[in-house]
């Protein structure tokens, strides 16, 4: 039967077929209650325990699939459909078997370099001698296919960065929730030695929980700002390129400032207007803001551990709590009388994370499907590219 993961390091198990508990990390259980969809069994949770559903318990597996954060989503554009469809924008579908086989003949140097050999100079001296070869017909490939092969090179590394920041955040927030399961388990005793229902913990376990939300924080921002460096890059690409032009760095906020030039003016508000309407990453990029030039990730170094108390409505259940800093909707934190935040709405940290996670996915789900949809309408036979050098006899 499944099991998920809530808030305050709890589980939500499914007994029988319509029948579902609440347990800790002990075994300690509620009594069952049905639900006939998990999305009931959900809501009754929560008015159970005041506990939310965070994901499969399978995603806390060594090799994980991350399917609940929609992970295969993502990769169908990033890993697959972007830089595929970028080949055949550039030279056009008749042309897209040669441009590969083409990259035979390319240097490693331009791809990766090892052995002492991995420097800026060797790759702008072997780019100079290959551009100086093609240009007098020595290589069976011409400047423009190097040009157009550099920049699918540079297009590939965008969106493998891409990922690979989402797959970091993603992995820092199960993380965390591991992290409070392991201290219930070993704290919980001490609010029983002290006879109170709660204890605050701190030490090695509570810094690797502020060092996750770091991490996670941090991940979802840059790959915002990423996401910005694609649109800007493809932004700047004529079709086909005569000349290879190294991508700038872009911030996200760079975005609203984007005038159209290669990508049409309504996917370029499209993705404008979508931006204005997230009012999650409000919250997120003024934590990531927080966290980098003052002291917020101290706030974070603490874990409460508790039984039977008001944040599980009174069950005998042991308990984790981590309190999300309370917010305006501009995602400034409330302040007080030099005191820099408080706590009272009760947000799990947890929560927050999930829901950042999953709106920073839904906006890459957005640009990745508004991009693909550019370059596959943009399609032509033959750009009247020219890929094949004419070598000298």
């Amino acid at each position: 039967m499944d099991r998920y993961l809530t808030t305050k390091g709890l589980f939500l198990r499914q007994a029988t077929q319509c029948k579902y508990v609440l347990e800790d990390v002990f075994g300690n259980c509620t009594l069952p209650f049905e639900a006939t969809t998990p999305a009931l069994a959900f809501d009754a949770a929560y008015d159970l325990a005041r506990v939310r559903i965070l994901c499969h318990e399978s995603e806390c597996q060594e090799m994980s699939s991350f399917s609940s954060f929609k992970w295969f989503e993502l990769e169908k554009y990033y890993v697959a459909r972007l830089t595929d469809y970028f080949r055949y924008w550039q030279v056009g579908q008749n042309n897209v078997s040669v441009f590969d086989m083409l990259t035979h003949g390319l240097p490693t140097a331009y791809i990766d370099a090892g052995f002492g050999e991995g420097t800026r100079d060797e790759l702008e001296k072997v780019d100079k001698f290959v551009n100086a070869k093609a240009e007098f017909g020595v290589l069976p490939f011409t400047n423009q296919y190097l040009a157009i092969k550099l920049s699918h090179v540079q297009l590939r590394r965008i969106c493998s960065d891409l990922m690979s920041l989402i797959h970091r955040a993603i992995t820092a927030f199960v993380e965390l929730l591991k992290i409070q399961r392991k201290t219930i388990m070993e704290e919980c005793w001490s609010a029983e030695h002290m006879g109170v229902p709660e204890i605050v913990h701190t030490g090695p376990k509570s810094y690797r929980t502020a060092t996750s939300v770091t991490i996670c924080v941090i991940s979802l921002c840059s790959s915002l700002d990423i996401s910005s460096k694609l649109i800007h890059f493809l932004n700047s690409c004529a079709s086909p390129i005569v000349r290879f032009r190294g991508a700038q760095g872009k911030h996200y906020s760079d975005l609203q400032k984007m005038r159209p030039i290669s990508l049409p003016e309504n996917l370029v508000k499209g993705i404008v207007e979508r931006i204005t309407r997230e009012k999650e990453f409000h919250s997120l990029i003024q934590l990531r803001h927080d966290i980098v030039h003052s002291t917020t990730a101290l706030e974070m170094e603490k874990i409460y551990v508790g039984n039977k108390t008001g944040e599980v409505n009174e069950l005998p259940l042991c308990y984790s709590f981590m309190p999300w800093r309370d917010c305006l909707e501009s995602g400034q934190p409330l302040r007080y009388l030099g005191r820099d935040y408080f706590v009272g709405y009760g947000m799990d940290i947890e929560w927050q994370l999930l829901n950042w996670i999953r709106a920073v996915i839904d906006y890459h789900l957005f640009v990745g499907a508004a991009l693909y949809g550019f370059l596959t309408s943009n399609l032509a036979e033959d750009t009247g590219v020219q890929l094949v050098g004419q070598l000298d006899p």
